[in-house]
């Protein structure tokens, strides 16, 4: 019985490391198999609005910059995330530090495209979705986010 207990402590503890929300991870990871760029953009317009996080947001700035080539929403959803991870008091100092270097590293990349507006360019989207993996761009950033450990 106490090995069956300690088991399940660990378990639970194992479980409760991360700050993040990994279950949304999971379902954009389905979505973007679907390789429908409308359904994507739906879903992640629509769990900002009802489940707003840092993986929410992050996701949202990603369809707008890869999806909707639209530089200045992207940046706007990325600069959101960084503010909500680095207000969060149950991030970890180093979880914040690293998803916001990346975060920002990001922004400067597409800060650097231009003041577009959004397009919808399905051209792009085939481009996007023929790639070698079946997963979304930059996908070790959004599990980085979603992997944040708990301040001590």
């Amino acid at each position: 019985m106490k090995i069956i207990s300690t088991i399940i402590i660990i378990c639970g503890f194992y479980i409760a490391i991360y700050a993040g929300d990994t279950n949304f991870v999971a379902s954009f990871k389905t979505i973007w198999k679907t390789h429908d760029a409308t359904s994507i953009l739906e879903f992640t317009e629509q769990n900002v609005i009802t489940n707003k996080s840092p993986e929410t947001l992050f996701a949202r700035g990603l369809t707008a910059g890869v999806l909707q080539d639209w530089s200045p929403g992207a940046t706007n959803y990325w600069e959101q995330a960084k503010q909500m991870i680095t207000t969060n008091d149950t991030y970890s100092l180093s979880g914040k530090s690293i998803s916001t270097f990346q975060i920002g590293m990001l922004q400067n990349i597409f800060a650097s495209m231009g003041d577009n507006p959004p397009t919808w360019n399905t051209n792009s989207h085939m481009k996007v979705f023929s790639g070698p993996l079946d997963e979304p761009p930059l996908l070790h950033v959004l599990e980085r986010i979603s992997t944040i450990p708990l301040a001590e």
